[in-house]
């Protein structure tokens, strides 16, 4: 056998074997190890489309829209959406069976309406029953890409509480769109308390209430509610909305639209004593407002200050014992609950702890913040009633006790009545429908704080109140004859009355927002100021009734006025901006009078009685 030859075999075959011998042994195991390992991490990072679309499709619902005009609408989704087109299945007509398009990661299939197959588009319906949710990068990116294409914006990019910003969209074929970014995370407690919280500001927001309010509002009783009303325009630029005078000419009731919010007042009586109240204004420019608050007569209880919980406030005492912390919440802190209103009350209770349990049983209040000392000892809360925040912090030092009076807006006056008494308040008054249009109670807390509960029932009332004309005052009228003086602007002619002969205001309307008609009271005479820009009196201005002195040459009327101190008096009037008619001196027939023309064209006489001459 060591002699024999081998198999005769093709050459071809013989030069292959040859080969096989020399790959004998590869590949080997460490290049097979590598390559395996290659070919893994290849099919991670490359999966094939086939891949990509089985795993998109499995478990995830796709939208598929029905549309008329497929194919229009198919070039609109990527002109205005950016859309990439995937795939397009047409019929030998051009109506298109299926197609796919993506917006960012999105699929979205898309088919040509056909009512034998019960697919209907938007245009068949009237509208539609569904909408596509729409994750992208760039919310107001593609918002503004979308409305340059011909979509129509129903909702601008706006942020929600649960982490999103996101906008809503029509299209040209009847589809609308809800497409978002996300933000943020929450968490589903967070998203919770956030929904409970904006049902209950839309609840808070369907209780009707008279035009500026909100739930709660403050109720200033003062022993001088005219003086208060000056101070409030003086310091903190306040407008009177409305003022009802009683017969013995105090002011029975008022309203002041302070920092946007409204602020009630009125004179103190017997049943309704004086109660000086805390407030919170905020205001644009805090220094300013607490120079001005100074300069109309009230007195500091601090200077502006950057406070750590990132306000800067000043804090001010009125004439009328009322305490004011002016405000403006610092760029770089926190927002506070949109409840804060720009005048909120603010409570120096003895015992908040217990005030705060409550007003939660009384009112549904809800803690907005709560910050107390290891004590247990409330520093600073802050309660939502309705669509209002009413804040507190413990008495203490130059924050004494405060018990304010509150008018409080609720949908059902007589159930919260109820609900007040069984928390322990008592009663003031039962629930009754008042002149005014509203149902209203009053009920005190067991701090002392008196709360008006109101339903707002009939606004017809409430503006037949306003306009109704002045009360008839029960003192006789000093004089037959009261001047009646037309001016472009009552309401500043009365305040330089006020300032200059320091006049009394007994009565004024206000129309569209400017004082029609003042009546003041000078000295024991009356005099009536009314508004030429009013539109009844244009009417008479116009047919050549009336004219205001700077519509003539001169004045008809020569006013002459006693004074006690006919010096002091005019040289007023001339600092406040009149023009001498007459010096100042001794006249014949027994007076010390000078003459001038006030800014508005009357002529005064400003006169005292000599002692040492005999009328």
């Amino acid at each position: 056998m060591a002699d024999a030859r081998p198999p005769r075999v093709n050459s071809g075959i013989a030069a292959l074997l040859e080969i096989a011998g020399e790959l004998r042994g590869l590949p080997r195991q460490e290049f097979k190890m590598q390559l395996k390992a290659s070919l893994k991490k290849s099919a991670l990072s490359t999966p094939s489309k086939a891949a990509v679309t089985a795993r998109r499709r499995h478990g995830i619902a796709t939208p598929y829209l029905m549309i008329r005009d497929a194919s229009r609408a198919i070039d609109f989704y990527k002109r205005a959406f950016g859309a990439a087109e995937l795939s397009r299945m047409e019929d030998p007509s051009g109506h298109i069976a299926h197609a796919e398009i993506k917006i960012g990661d999105a699929p979205i299939m898309i088919a040509e309406e056909e009512p034998r197959y019960f697919n209907l588009s938007p245009d068949s319906l009237g509208g539609s029953s569904a909408f596509v949710h729409l994750y992208v990068d760039d919310i107001d990116a593609f918002a503004r890409r979308a409305e340059r294409g011909g979509a129509k914006v129903l909702e601008a990019p706006q942020d929600y509480p649960y982490g999103d910003r996101r906008g809503k969209f029509v299209d040209p074929f009847g589809h609308v769109w809800m497409v978002a970014t996300h933000r943020h995370d929450v968490t589903l407690e967070q998203m919770k308390a956030d929904w409970d919280r904006s049902v209950a500001a839309q609840k808070a927001k369907s209780v009707p209430k008279p035009e500026g309010y909100h739930s709660v509002t403050p109720y200033l009783q003062v022993n001088g509610a005219a003086q208060l009303i000056d101070f409030l325009k003086r310091a903190f630029g306040a407008e009177e909305v409305m003022r009802v005078n009683q017969p013995d000419g105090t002011i029975g009731h008022a309203q002041m639209r302070v920092s946007g919010s409204v602020v009630e007042l009125a004179d103190a009586n017997q049943q309704f004593k004086p109660n000086p109240t805390a407030i919170w204004l905020f205001v644009d420019d805090v220094d300013a407002t607490y120079q001005r608050a100074l300069e109309a007569g009230a007195e500091t209880i601090h200077g502006p200050v950057d406070q750590d919980y990132g306000n800067r406030e000043a804090s001010v005492k009125d004439p009328f014992g009322n305490h004011w912390y002016v405000a403006k919440r610092l760029e770089a802190a926190e927002p506070w609950a949109p409840e804060l209103r720009s005048v909120t009350p603010y409570l120096h209770p003895k015992g908040a702890a217990r005030l705060i349990d409550f007003l939660r049983e009384a009112f549904g209040a809800e803690e907005a913040e709560l910050h107390a000392d290891e004590h247990g000892v409330v520093q600073h809360a802050q309660l939502k009633i309705g669509d209002s925040i009413v804040a507190m912090g413990e008495a203490h030092g130059p924050y004494p006790s405060m018990p304010p009076a509150l008018h409080l807006y609720v949908a059902d006056a007589d159930a919260t009545y109820r609900g007040a008494l069984r928390a322990g308040a008592k009663s003031l008054y039962e629930p009754r429908d008042e002149s005014y249009g509203d149902r209203a109670s009053g009920v005190i807390d067991p701090f002392g704080n008196v709360w008006y509960i109101a339903t707002y029932q009939y606004p017809e009332k409430r503006a037949a109140l306003r306009a109704q004309p002045a009360p008839q005052t029960a003192p006789a009228v000093p004089s037959a004859i009261m001047p009646f003086m037309y001016c472009e602007d009552a309401g500043a002619a009365a305040d330089f009355y006020k300032k200059v002969f320091e006049a009394t205001e007994l009565h004024r309307a206000v129309e569209h927002g400017r004082a029609s008609h003042v009546q003041l009271a000078i000295g024991n005479t009356r005099v009536m100021l009314s508004d030429a820009t009013m539109p009844h009196v244009a009417e008479s201005i116009a047919k050549g009734y009336v004219r205001t002195p700077h519509q003539l040459p001169g004045t008809p009327l020569h006013l002459y006025l006693y004074v006690p101190d006919a010096d002091a008096a005019f040289q007023r009037a001339i600092d406040s901006g009149s023009e001498m008619v007459h010096p100042v001196e001794d006249e014949p027939w027994g007076d010390r009078c000078g003459g001038v023309r006030d800014p508005f064209g009357h002529i005064w006489y400003i006169a005292t009685p000599l002692k040492d001459v005999r009328r």
